[in-house]
């Protein structure tokens, strides 16, 4: 029996690579632990809220979302957690701390700036929360 990849759903068969990913015509980042599949959309100079996605669902889940918010002069970032959508499926532990890096990773990877509006699904609140409450702060370089 070959052993399945973390998290992939029942009849997931294709490739994340670079021409797969190309077809969503969304965004992606290279981050420390992998790939992150993102959306950032509405207004340029909107207060930004970051959409953090519960463990079972991609981006999409907020689809019906953003669109009232971008009305309303919001700019939002929406991503896959890593197992999820487009985002790389990854060896290792899926736990708290590897989704409060990805999230703190890809606010810095986008340039989100200091202080944005977080809203969290599911798990998203939790990562969410820790990453308020404990921002993370990256291990300093290994030397040579």
């Amino acid at each position: 029996m070959t052993p399945r990849s973390p998290y992939r759903a029942r009849g997931e068969h294709r490739t994340l690579d670079a021409a797969a990913r190309a077809e969503t015509g969304d965004s992606f980042t290279t981050l420390s632990d992998g790939t992150t599949h993102y959306r950032l959309d509405g207004p340029e100079n909107g207060p930004l809220v970051v959409f953090t996605p519960g463990l079972t669902v991609p981006l999409g889940y907020w689809d019906a979302t953003a669109p009232h918010l971008h009305r309303r002069g919001l700019r939002t970032l929406a991503y896959s957690a890593y197992g999820r959508g487009w985002s790389d499926r990854i060896p290792g532990p899926y736990d708290l701390d590897l989704f409060r890096r990805q999230l703190a990773e890809l606010l810095d990877a986008t340039g989100a700036g200091p202080q944005p509006h977080i809203v969290g699904a599911s798990m998203g609140a939790l990562v969410a929360l820790a990453h308020l409450t404990a921002p993370y702060t990256p291990p300093p370089p290994r030397s040579p």
